[in-house]
C-alpha cells in the first residue's frame, strides 16, 4: 500500500550582493530541492526564491510562505531548503526560532543536504507526548551548522568589507563607477586593483557643467538646458520584481534638472577626490584623475564646497558654506529721506509711509503717504519738513521756568510722599487691629466644645488672615526717587533749550522720534501739525503759564490747575528713559 503523498514548499534563497554564493544559483537550488521532493514522494505546491540577505529576519518571500501556510491550514506538511545557511544566516537563535515556528504551524522543515533528521517521540510507546519530549537527533549538528554558517558570515564580511575600506582610503574605486566614470583594472605590486577613468561617451557633459559653471555668465538654468541639448539622459536603470530575483523591465533615464546639476557640481568625486563614510569623510586624492581640477570644481562650487591643499603637507581639506553673506537694503523703515513718518495720517490715524517715484524724465518725487483702506492721501517731502521745521522754531521756553518748574515738581513729590506715609500708617495701625482680633480668637478655641462654633472661628480666623495680606501689600517706596526728578529736569532742559539741534537732527530717524515724543503729549496728526494744535507735553503748557505770569508782573507759586502727581511721573520717567537710550545710543 503506497504512502499518500502530501505538500511541500521549496524557498531557495541567494544573497542581495550577489546573485549567486558556492557557486549555486537559486535556479540550480531549486532544482536541487525538486529531485530531492521526488525521491522523497513530496508534491511541490509552491516555489518562492528570494534574494535578501539570510542575517535578515524579516524577509519578503520568507513572509509570503509563512502567510499561506497560516492561510491553508494543513495544507503544507514540508518546507524545502538547500541547506541550512539558505534558511538563514543569523546564527543558532535565529535558526531555532525559525524551525520552531514552522513546527507551531504544522510544518517540518528539511534540508537536501541531510543533515536534518526526524523528530522522534520518546513517549511514543506511553500513548504521551509533551513539547519536551520530542527531540531531534540531529539537533547538535543543525546548531553547529547554523552557527558555522553565521560566523561564516562574520569571516567573509570582515574580510571584504576590510579590504574595501583600505582600497578606498588608498584611494582606489569600489562599486560602480560614477556617472561619467568607467571602472577599469591596473596592476599595482602585483595585485589588480580598480579605478575609474574617463568615460568617452559621458564624460563630456560633466564637463560641460562644470566649464559653463566656472565662467560665472550662464545661470544655472541655461547650464541645464545647454547640457540637454547635447543629448544628455540619466542612466537607465533596471527594474526588478518584488523578490529582486528577475529583472522586468528597464526604467529609462530622464533629462537633466537644475537640482541634479547642482548635487553633480558639490561632489568631489569629479576633482579626483574621494570623501566619504569609509574615508571618515576626509578627501583623500584619489589614484586616478577627476574630470576637472580643484581649482575648476571651487571655482564652480562659489563656495558652496571649497577643497583645499596644505602647501607644505599636500594633505587636502573641505569647507562648506563660505559663500559671502548677501548684502541686504533696508527697504523704507529706518530712511534719513523720511524722518517724520512717525506723523499720523489724517484719515486713518496710522503712521505715514514716505516713498519717491520716478517720472518719465527720470526725476525723483519724494513724498509721504498712505492709502490704508482709504483715498490715497500724499503730501510732498518738500511740505512736510517745511511744517516740521516752522513747529520746531516755534518752540519757546523761558529759561526762567526750569526753576519753577523743579520747585513744582518738588512740592508734588513731597506731597505725595506725605501723603503715602499717612497712608501707610493708617494701614499699619488696621493691621495691628486685625492681628490682636485674630490672636483673641486663636485663645478662644480651646475653651469651646461645640464643633459648629468652633468651626465659625476657625473661618473668621481665616478671613481675618487675608484681610491683613490685603492691606501689608502697599507701596513701600516711590517710583520716582527725588535724584530722578532732578536729573530728568537737567536733561529735559538740556534738549528743551536747543530744539533745533536736537530735534531736526536727520542722521537717526528712530532716535529723532524718540525726542519728539518727549514733546508731545500723543503723537499728532498732519492736521494738528499744519494747524499748530499738537498735544504738547506738560511742561510746554506750564512754560506758557510762567511766561504768562511773568507778563503780568507775578510768579504762579503752585501747579496749574488739573495737573496731578500721575502727570508729573509719567512725565519724568518718559524722560529718564529717553536719555538713557540716547546715551546708548
Amino acid at each position: 500500500m503506497s504512502t499518500p503523498q502530501q505538500n511541500c514548499i521549496i524557498y531557495p534563497r541567494v544573497s542581495t550582493s550577489k546573485q549567486s554564493q558556492h557557486n549555486e544559483s537559486l535556479q540550480a537550488q531549486i532544482e536541487a530541492c525538486q529531485r530531492f521532493a521526488k525521491q522523497k514522494n513530496l508534491n511541490v505546491i509552491g516555489i518562492y526564491p528570494e534574494s535578501y540577505s539570510g542575517r535578515k529576519d524579516n524577509r519578503p518571500a520568507y513572509s509570503q510562505i509563512l502567510n499561506f501556510i497560516r492561510q491553508n491550514e494543513g495544507l503544507v506538511g514540508y518546507l524545502i531548503v538547500r541547506v541550512l545557511d539558505r534558511l538563514t544566516r543569523g546564527g543558532s537563535d535565529s535558526y531555532l526560532q525559525m524551525k520552531k515556528e514552522l513546527q507551531s504551524l504544522g510544518v517540518t522543515l528539511i534540508d537536501t543536504s541531510g543533515v536534518i533528521q526526524p523528530s522522534h517521540n520518546e513517549f511514543e510507546h506511553l500513548g504521551f507526548e509533551y513539547e519536551w519530549s520530542t527531540t531531534s537527533p540531529s539537533e547538535i549538528a543543525e546548531v553547529v551548522v547554523a552557527t558555522t554558517d553565521n560566523l561564516e558570515v562574520h569571516r567573509i564580511l570582515k574580510r571584504t568589507i576590510e579590504a574595501e575600506i583600505l582600497l578606498t582610503q588608498a584611494g582606489y574605486k569600489i562599486r560602480p563607477p560614477n556617472d561619467g566614470f568607467v571602472n577599469t583594472r591596473i596592476l599595482v605590486d602585483g595585485k589588480k586593483k580598480t579605478i575609474q577613468v574617463r568615460d568617452p561617451e559621458r564624460a563630456p557633459y560633466f564637463e560641460t557643467m562644470f566649464a559653463l559653471r566656472t565662467s560665472g555668465q550662464y545661470s544655472d538654468q541655461e547650464i541645464v538646458d545647454a547640457v540637454n541639448e547635447m543629448g544628455y539622459l540619466g542612466k537607465d536603470k533596471n527594474q526588478w520584481n518584488a523578490e529582486k530575483t528577475k529583472i522586468i523591465g528597464i526604467k529609462k533615464g530622464k533629462p537633466l534638472t537644475v537640482k541634479a546639476m547642482r548635487k553633480v557640481i558639490r561632489r568631489p568625486i569629479y576633482a579626483g577626490v574621494i570623501c566619504e563614510k569609509w574615508t571618515h569623510y576626509k578627501p583623500i586624492r584619489a589614484k586616478y584623475e577627476g574630470l576637472v581640477t580643484i581649482e575648476s570644481f571651487n571655482q564652480a562650487n562659489r563656495g558652496k564646497v571649497v577643497i583645499d591643499k596644505d602647501a607644505l603637507t599636500g594633505e587636502l581639506s573641505i569647507r562648506y558654506n563660505q559663500r559671502a553673506k548677501k548684502q541686504t537694503r533696508s527697504y523704507n523703515i529706518i530712511n534719513p529721506e523720511f524722518p517724520y513718518k512717525f506723523i499720523r495720517c489724517p484719515h486713518c490715524g496710522n503712521r505715514l509711509k514716505g516713498s519717491a517715484s520716478r517720472g518719465k524724465s527720470g526725476k525723483r518725487y519724494p513724498v509721504y503717504h498712505c492709502s490704508r483702506g482709504h483715498e490715497r492721501f500724499s503730501i510732498a517731502q518738500a511740505e512736510m519738513h517745511r511744517i516740521m521745521e516752522e513747529f520746531v522754531y516755534a518752540l519757546d521756553f523761558s529759561p526762567s521756568s526750569w526753576k519753577y518748574l523743579e520747585r513744582v515738581i518738588l512740592d508734588a513729590f513731597r506731597e505725595r510722599q506725605g501723603s503715602i506715609i499717612g497712608q501707610q500708617q493708617a494701614i499699619e495701625e488696621h493691621v495691628y487691629s486685625l492681628k490682636a482680633k485674630q490672636k483673641e480668637l486663636a485663645l478662644s478655641l480651646p475653651s469651646i466644645s461645640s464643633d459648629i462654633a468652633r468651626k465659625a472661628i476657625e473661618e473668621q480666623i481665616v478671613e481675618i488672615e487675608q484681610q491683613i495680606q490685603q492691606n501689608v501689600v502697599v507701596r513701600s517706596e516711590e517710583t520716582v526717587t527725588e535724584d530722578d526728578i532732578r536729573t530728568a529736569i537737567r536733561n529735559a532742559q538740556e534738549i528743551v533749550e536747543h530744539p533745533q539741534k536736537t530735534l531736526l537732527n536727520k542722521e537717526n530717524p528712530r532716535k529723532q522720534e524718540h525726542y519728539f515724543s518727549l514733546v508731545f503729549e500723543t503723537i499728532p496728526t498732519l492736521t494738528e501739525m499744519q494747524n499748530r494744535t499738537p498735544q504738547l507735553s506738560f511742561i510746554y503748557n506750564m512754560n506758557r503759564a510762567v511766561q504768562g505770569g511773568q507778563k503780568q508782573g507775578f510768579e504762579p507759586m503752585a501747579a496749574p490747575r488739573g495737573l496731578k502727581w500721575n502727570t508729573i511721573e509719567s512725565w519724568i520717567m518718559k524722560w529718564c528713559k529717553g536719555i538713557s537710550e540716547k546715551r546708548c545710543d
